[in-house]
Protein backbone atom coordinates (compact mmCIF):
# COMPACT_ATOMS: atom_id res chain seq x y z
CA UNK A 1 0.00 0.00 0.00
CA UNK A 2 1.48 3.06 -0.70
CA UNK A 3 2.67 5.76 1.59
CA UNK A 4 0.09 8.15 2.65
CA UNK A 5 1.63 11.94 2.83
CA UNK A 6 -0.97 13.72 5.17
CA UNK A 7 0.09 10.78 7.67
CA UNK A 8 3.65 12.06 7.99
CA UNK A 9 4.14 14.45 10.61
CA UNK A 10 7.24 16.33 11.92
CA UNK A 11 7.70 16.60 15.79
CA UNK A 12 10.94 18.28 17.06
CA UNK A 13 11.77 18.88 21.03
CA UNK A 14 12.78 22.78 20.91
CA UNK A 15 15.71 24.62 22.66
CA UNK A 16 15.79 27.52 20.31
CA UNK A 17 12.75 28.72 18.56
CA UNK A 18 15.26 31.29 16.67
CA UNK A 19 16.74 28.18 14.82
CA UNK A 20 13.91 26.36 14.65
CA UNK A 21 12.37 29.28 12.70
CA UNK A 22 15.11 29.01 10.10
CA UNK A 23 15.17 25.17 9.84
CA UNK A 24 11.98 24.54 9.61
CA UNK A 25 11.26 26.45 6.76
CA UNK A 26 12.79 23.27 4.38
CA UNK A 27 9.72 20.59 5.98
CA UNK A 28 7.07 20.05 3.55
CA UNK A 29 4.44 22.80 3.54
CA UNK A 30 1.49 20.46 3.40
CA UNK A 31 2.99 18.17 6.68
CA UNK A 32 1.94 18.96 10.22
CA UNK A 33 4.48 19.94 12.38
CA UNK A 34 4.29 19.46 16.08
CA UNK A 35 6.45 21.08 18.48
CA UNK A 36 7.41 20.11 22.41
CA UNK A 37 8.90 23.37 24.78
CA UNK A 38 12.20 21.86 25.94
CA UNK A 39 13.78 25.50 26.74
CA UNK A 40 12.97 24.13 30.87
CA UNK A 41 14.28 20.64 30.78
CA UNK A 42 11.84 18.36 28.86
CA UNK A 43 14.04 16.50 26.54
CA UNK A 44 15.48 13.07 25.78
CA UNK A 45 13.16 9.75 27.72
CA UNK A 46 10.78 12.87 29.30
CA UNK A 47 10.21 13.78 25.51
CA UNK A 48 9.47 10.90 24.19
CA UNK A 49 7.11 9.47 26.97
CA UNK A 50 5.24 12.94 26.84
CA UNK A 51 5.20 12.56 22.61
CA UNK A 52 3.21 9.37 23.47
CA UNK A 53 0.88 11.13 25.66
CA UNK A 54 0.26 14.23 23.71
CA UNK A 55 -0.10 12.89 20.28
CA UNK A 56 -1.95 9.55 20.87
CA UNK A 57 -4.93 10.68 19.26
CA UNK A 58 -3.19 12.09 16.18
CA UNK A 59 -4.12 10.41 12.88
CA UNK A 60 -0.12 9.85 12.21
CA UNK A 61 1.57 6.85 10.63
CA UNK A 62 4.45 8.09 10.38
CA UNK A 63 6.69 10.28 12.45
CA UNK A 64 9.85 12.39 11.46
CA UNK A 65 11.80 13.55 15.00
CA UNK A 66 13.93 16.36 13.92
CA UNK A 67 16.24 18.42 16.18
CA UNK A 68 15.82 21.93 15.19
CA UNK A 69 19.68 21.78 14.18
CA UNK A 70 18.51 19.45 11.44
CA UNK A 71 18.35 20.83 7.96
CA UNK A 72 16.31 18.83 5.49
CA UNK A 73 18.26 18.53 1.99
CA UNK A 74 15.34 16.61 -0.14
CA UNK A 75 12.40 14.75 1.56
CA UNK A 76 11.85 12.79 -1.79
CA UNK A 77 14.62 10.92 -0.34
CA UNK A 78 12.83 10.65 3.30
CA UNK A 79 9.69 9.52 1.56
CA UNK A 80 11.74 6.64 -0.38
CA UNK A 81 12.86 5.68 3.28
CA UNK A 82 9.66 5.50 4.93
CA UNK A 83 8.07 2.98 2.11
CA UNK A 84 11.89 1.17 2.64
CA UNK A 85 10.78 0.87 6.31
CA UNK A 86 7.59 -0.32 6.02
CA UNK A 87 8.25 -3.02 3.13
CA UNK A 88 10.79 -4.56 5.32
CA UNK A 89 9.03 -3.53 8.62
CA UNK A 90 11.77 -1.64 10.78
CA UNK A 91 9.90 0.68 13.24
CA UNK A 92 12.49 3.11 13.38
CA UNK A 93 15.51 4.59 11.72
CA UNK A 94 18.16 6.66 12.55
CA UNK A 95 22.26 7.07 13.38
CA UNK A 96 24.30 5.14 16.00
CA UNK A 97 25.01 6.77 18.76
CA UNK A 98 28.55 5.56 19.15
CA UNK A 99 30.72 5.01 16.04
CA UNK A 100 29.38 6.70 13.33
CA UNK A 101 29.77 10.20 13.80
CA UNK A 102 33.58 11.69 15.71
CA UNK A 103 32.03 13.58 18.09
CA UNK A 104 29.50 10.44 19.18
CA UNK A 105 31.46 7.34 21.13
CA UNK A 106 28.94 5.84 22.79
CA UNK A 107 26.10 3.58 21.94
CA UNK A 108 26.10 1.77 18.80
CA UNK A 109 22.70 -0.28 19.55
CA UNK A 110 20.88 2.77 20.57
CA UNK A 111 20.36 5.76 17.70
CA UNK A 112 20.87 9.55 18.40
CA UNK A 113 17.42 11.10 18.31
CA UNK A 114 18.70 14.22 16.19
CA UNK A 115 16.81 12.23 13.73
CA UNK A 116 14.72 9.34 13.29
CA UNK A 117 11.55 8.04 11.61
CA UNK A 118 9.41 6.23 13.68
CA UNK A 119 6.16 3.91 12.56
CA UNK A 120 4.05 5.45 15.02
CA UNK A 121 0.89 3.90 14.34
CA UNK A 122 2.35 0.51 15.18
CA UNK A 123 3.95 1.98 18.24
CA UNK A 124 1.05 3.18 19.41
CA UNK A 125 0.03 -0.58 19.22
CA UNK A 126 2.40 -1.83 21.58
CA UNK A 127 3.35 1.70 23.62
CA UNK A 128 4.15 0.72 27.59
CA UNK A 129 5.96 3.65 29.04
CA UNK A 130 6.85 1.73 32.35
CA UNK A 131 8.45 -1.25 30.68
CA UNK A 132 10.53 1.71 28.56
CA UNK A 133 11.44 2.89 31.54
CA UNK A 134 12.92 -0.76 32.85
CA UNK A 135 15.17 -1.02 30.01
CA UNK A 136 18.16 1.16 31.04
CA UNK A 137 20.65 -1.48 30.95
CA UNK A 138 22.95 -3.16 28.86
CA UNK A 139 23.62 -7.55 29.26
CA UNK A 140 27.41 -8.45 28.04
CA UNK A 141 26.73 -9.89 24.44
CA UNK A 142 23.17 -9.25 24.40
CA UNK A 143 23.31 -7.13 21.06
CA UNK A 144 24.88 -7.78 18.45
CA UNK A 145 26.55 -4.76 16.72
CA UNK A 146 25.84 -3.49 13.26
CA UNK A 147 29.45 -2.59 12.12
CA UNK A 148 28.28 -1.24 8.34
CA UNK A 149 29.08 2.33 9.22
CA UNK A 150 31.19 2.09 12.22
CA UNK A 151 34.14 4.19 12.01
CA UNK A 152 34.92 5.59 15.14
CA UNK A 153 35.15 4.29 18.55
CA UNK A 154 32.00 3.24 20.64
CA UNK A 155 30.79 1.39 23.86
CA UNK A 156 28.66 -1.10 24.06
CA UNK A 157 27.56 -1.25 27.28
CA UNK A 158 27.25 2.43 27.03
CA UNK A 159 23.55 4.38 28.87
CA UNK A 160 25.18 7.72 28.36
CA UNK A 161 21.97 8.85 27.30
CA UNK A 162 18.56 8.44 29.16
CA UNK A 163 16.60 7.55 26.18
CA UNK A 164 18.29 4.51 25.29
CA UNK A 165 16.17 2.55 27.43
CA UNK A 166 13.14 3.25 24.30
CA UNK A 167 15.16 1.65 21.86
CA UNK A 168 16.40 -1.48 24.33
CA UNK A 169 12.98 -2.12 24.86
CA UNK A 170 12.15 -1.78 21.44
CA UNK A 171 15.17 -4.74 20.66
CA UNK A 172 14.46 -6.88 23.58
CA UNK A 173 10.60 -6.98 22.06
CA UNK A 174 11.61 -7.70 18.92
CA UNK A 175 11.10 -4.93 16.69
CA UNK A 176 13.92 -3.65 14.45
CA UNK A 177 16.30 -0.94 14.17
CA UNK A 178 17.31 0.50 10.46
CA UNK A 179 20.74 1.93 10.95
CA UNK A 180 21.50 5.12 8.64
CA UNK A 181 25.08 6.04 7.51
CA UNK A 182 26.42 9.50 8.23
CA UNK A 183 29.66 11.31 7.34
CA UNK A 184 31.30 14.67 8.27
CA UNK A 185 31.71 16.01 4.62
CA UNK A 186 31.80 19.89 5.66
CA UNK A 187 35.05 21.28 4.71
CA UNK A 188 36.14 23.55 7.83
CA UNK A 189 33.38 22.23 10.05
CA UNK A 190 34.31 19.07 12.42
CA UNK A 191 30.78 18.99 13.94
CA UNK A 192 28.36 18.91 11.09
CA UNK A 193 27.30 16.08 9.45
CA UNK A 194 25.46 14.88 6.77
CA UNK A 195 22.80 11.61 7.13
CA UNK A 196 21.97 9.48 4.46
CA UNK A 197 18.71 7.42 3.60
CA UNK A 198 19.25 3.33 2.94
CA UNK A 199 20.24 4.14 -0.79
CA UNK A 200 23.00 6.40 0.54
CA UNK A 201 21.26 9.80 -0.67
CA UNK A 202 21.21 12.76 1.48
CA UNK A 203 18.54 13.06 3.84
CA UNK A 204 19.54 16.25 6.07
CA UNK A 205 22.29 18.13 7.26
CA UNK A 206 22.93 18.17 11.29
CA UNK A 207 24.33 20.86 12.73
CA UNK A 208 24.70 19.71 16.37
CA UNK A 209 24.83 22.35 19.26
CA UNK A 210 21.13 24.14 18.72
CA UNK A 211 21.05 25.30 22.24
CA UNK A 212 23.86 27.67 21.75
CA UNK A 213 22.78 29.01 18.59
CA UNK A 214 22.62 33.19 18.62
CA UNK A 215 25.02 32.92 21.77
CA UNK A 216 28.13 31.27 20.84
CA UNK A 217 30.10 33.31 17.72
CA UNK A 218 31.48 30.13 16.44
CA UNK A 219 28.73 27.82 16.07
CA UNK A 220 26.46 29.92 15.57
CA UNK A 221 28.30 31.20 12.20
CA UNK A 222 28.99 27.64 11.59
CA UNK A 223 25.43 26.78 11.43
CA UNK A 224 24.86 30.11 9.18
CA UNK A 225 27.42 28.51 6.98
CA UNK A 226 25.32 25.22 6.70
CA UNK A 227 22.51 27.22 6.29
CA UNK A 228 23.62 28.93 3.33
CA UNK A 229 24.65 25.57 1.78
CA UNK A 230 21.90 23.96 1.54
CA UNK A 231 20.26 27.16 0.15
CA UNK A 232 22.70 27.10 -3.00
CA UNK A 233 22.12 23.49 -3.31
CA UNK A 234 18.12 23.71 -3.52
CA UNK A 235 16.58 26.98 -3.16
CA UNK A 236 13.29 25.29 -2.53
CA UNK A 237 12.63 26.80 0.61
CA UNK A 238 8.92 27.72 1.86
CA UNK A 239 7.44 30.47 4.32
CA UNK A 240 7.52 29.31 7.97
CA UNK A 241 4.58 27.92 9.44
CA UNK A 242 3.72 27.77 12.99
CA UNK A 243 3.73 24.63 14.61
CA UNK A 244 0.97 23.08 17.38
CA UNK A 245 3.32 23.60 20.85
CA UNK A 246 3.12 21.25 23.94
CA UNK A 247 4.70 22.78 26.99
CA UNK A 248 4.60 20.62 29.64
CA UNK A 249 3.87 23.11 32.60
CA UNK A 250 4.92 20.16 35.81
CA UNK A 251 8.34 20.90 34.61
CA UNK A 252 8.60 24.36 35.44
CA UNK A 253 6.54 23.64 38.82
CA UNK A 254 9.54 20.88 39.49
CA UNK A 255 11.76 23.39 38.62
CA UNK A 256 10.36 25.85 41.36
CA UNK A 257 9.85 23.29 43.82
CA UNK A 258 13.66 22.29 43.81
CA UNK A 259 14.77 25.86 43.37
CA UNK A 260 12.36 27.09 46.82
CA UNK A 261 13.72 23.26 48.82
CA UNK A 262 17.44 24.26 47.89
CA UNK A 263 17.27 28.25 48.60
CA UNK A 264 15.53 27.54 51.83
CA UNK A 265 18.26 25.25 52.72
CA UNK A 266 20.71 28.06 52.13
CA UNK A 267 18.77 30.11 54.67
CA UNK A 268 18.58 27.91 57.28
CA UNK A 269 22.46 27.28 56.56
CA UNK A 270 23.28 30.86 56.45
CA UNK A 271 21.05 31.44 60.14
CA UNK A 272 22.53 28.32 61.98
CA UNK A 273 26.25 29.42 61.02
CA UNK A 274 25.20 33.19 62.14
CA UNK A 275 23.77 31.72 65.09
CA UNK A 276 27.17 29.09 65.36
CA UNK A 277 29.23 32.37 65.45
CA UNK A 278 27.43 34.80 67.48
CA UNK A 279 27.51 32.10 70.53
Amino acid sequence: MPIQQDKISFLTTVSNFKLYKKTSIFYPQNADRYVIDGREGKYGIQSIIYMMDVLKDKDIDWLIMIDEDGILIDYKNILDLIEYMDEHEYMVCGMQDGGVNPIRHHSPIAINTYFSILNFKKLKEIWNGEDVLKNQYVNKDEFKINNTFIKYKYDLESTFEGYYCFYFWLLRNGHRILYLNAENSIEGDIYSNVLFNHLDKPILYHTWYARVYGKSKMHTKRINNVLAIRKRINNDKGKYKAPIIYKDTSIKRIQDKEHSIKTIKKKIKKVLKTVFFNE
